[in-house]
């Protein structure tokens, strides 16, 4: 259940891809992230997007996108409401919410890939991690696997858009355990004949994950193993 994964002109093979989700568990889980938990990840389309979110599938954990052009207000409003625990999050966007980060958050922060850094129009200064910050890759390489039991699937931690008032996060709970099975057949049922989805796909993803229809279909690459290529716009 990894796709195989591609990104400028790097491809990730699906048992990389599951390397390093466990590593990524592992050091979720020793951050004290656990089942049931909200990882926040304030990621344009980036391979470390892709493995945070496989990382809190393994952990049984809920992953929450937060909209790229938040400022800090708005930030902190998703951040408490949803009880985050830990925040992935691109070196360039940190500065704009900084200041409204709920005392005690994890945060772990990624360098934007140069194809992201063209596309944005980041400067090397800006793309910088600063000292005194845990920056991705070097964070993840030190992680080790995740070691606990497998948990039940929470998936994607929606925020509305806000229109009429602050933001409503919508939370899917957990299946009982005898639901697993029947549960994921539904998912492959839906991949299949809505998204069209399945092993011999080739997928492409340039929407933002912040929102619920491009999560979904990225979710739904993963669960069958398709080809997913990622542009960060």
């Amino acid at each position: 259940m990894f796709p195989l994964l591609e990104f400028d002109l790097e491809t990730i093979a699906p048992g990389t891809l599951a390397e390093q989700a466990a590593h990524a568990a592992g050091g979720f889980a020793a951050l004290g992230v656990g089942e049931g938990d909200v990882i926040a990840l304030m990621l344009r389309n980036e391979p470390a997007a892709i493995v945070a979110m496989l990382a809190a599938r393994e952990l049984g954990a809920y992953w929450c996108g937060l909209n790229w052009h938040f400022l800090a207000e708005e930030a902190r409003w998703v951040l408490e409401d949803s009880a985050a625990k830990l925040l992935v999050v691109h070196a360039d966007l940190l500065p704009q919410i900084e200041a409204a980060l709920p005392k005690g958050i994890a945060v772990l922060v990624v360098r934007p890939r140069q194809l992201t850094q063209r596309q944005f129009a980041i400067g090397d200064e800006a793309a910088q991690v600063l000292d005194g910050r845990i920056e991705w890759s070097v964070w993840l390489a030190a992680q080790p696997r995740f070691a606990g039991s497998a948990r039940r699937p929470r998936g994607f931690m929606a925020y509305t858009s806000g229109t009429t008032g602050r933001p409503k996060g919508v939370r899917r709970f957990a299946p009982a355990a005898h639901e697993v099975d029947g549960q994921r057949a539904a998912m492959t049922a839906v991949s299949r004949t809505v998204f069209g989805i399945d092993r011999d796909s080739r997928c492409l993803l340039s929407a933002p994950m912040y929102h619920s229809a491009p999560a979904s279909y990225a979710a739904f690459c993963a669960q069958e193993s398709a080809t997913l290529r990622l542009e960060p716009r």
